[in-house]
């Protein structure tokens, strides 16, 4: 019997800004704007000196200003 694992146990939990953009498709400068904002909180790890995005946040992000309903006209 093999051993299976969920997909979502190999799925990255921190990604980097250029990754991030892929994903949104958005610029670097409009990542970085975001960022420096705090509408995308990044993550700097102990010892390391690049940024990291939360994959959930970005997530949250994406639901809490989806455009659309009645508010949203």
């Amino acid at each position: 019997m093999k051993h299976t694992e969920s997909n979502q146990e190999h799925r990255k939990m921190l990604i980097t800004p250029a990754e991030a953009c892929q994903l949104l498709g958005i610029g670097r400068t409009t990542m970085y704007k975001l960022i420096h904002s705090g509408a995308i909180p990044a993550v700097r790890l102990p010892g390391c000196r690049r940024i990291y995005l939360s994959v959930e946040a970005l997530h949250e992000m994406i639901q809490n200003n989806t455009a659309g309903g009645e508010d949203n006209e």
